[in-house]
């Protein structure tokens, strides 16, 4: 029936919401980290501001995707069974909602593990996610002990999708 459709497609709706403001939260963890950093790390900048950039997009990402999911939940609340053209309604709602898997407009499920994996704090491992290595940057002892001691050849290579090579010190 249009009721039962309509319920699971609300509950689908609700299902993405909820991972993409996770893919929201974990990338504005990332973002503040690395905010924090580029205010002590000025030798670090370029790679700083790479994961910036990284951040922006995604949160801008969210941020639109989160108003389209809501703006089909609102049209679907307009849904009455009883009325002729529900289902019409039903079938746009889906194409909508279809049209923003197909457009990139929801992060993909690995952007979604991505900004998971990157967002937590990977402790001592190397070379440590991204919230990870920005935290560690974010520490003026660790910034200028890395300056100080860490030869250039040493570095870690870290490819950030859709950036050029990143490189962020031990």
């Amino acid at each position: 029936s249009i009721t039962n459709l309509s319920g699971g497609f609300n509950q689908g709706i609700a299902n993405s919401r909820t991972q993409v403001q996770t893919y929201k939260d974990s990338w504005q963890k990332i973002a503040d980290a690395a905010t924090e950093a580029k205010k002590v790390c000025s030798s670090q900048a370029t790679e700083i501001q790479a994961v910036l950039d990284k951040s922006t997009k995604a949160l801008a990402r969210a941020d639109a995707a989160l108003q389209a999911l809501d703006s089909i939940k609102e049209k679907s609340g307009v849904i009455d069974p009883e009325v002729d053209g529900a289902a019409g309604k039903l079938t746009d709602m889906t194409n909508g909602y279809l049209d923003l898997l197909a457009n990139g407009t929801l992060p993909s499920a690995s952007e979604l593990t991505e900004a998971s994996q990157e967002s937590q704090n990977t402790g001592d491992s190397k070379p440590g996610s991204l919230y990870t290595q920005m935290t560690r940057l974010s520490n003026p002892l660790l910034c200028v002990r890395s300056e100080a001691k860490v030869p250039p050849s040493s570095v870690y290579a870290r490819r950030i999708s859709g950036n050029p090579e990143i490189y962020l010190l031990k």
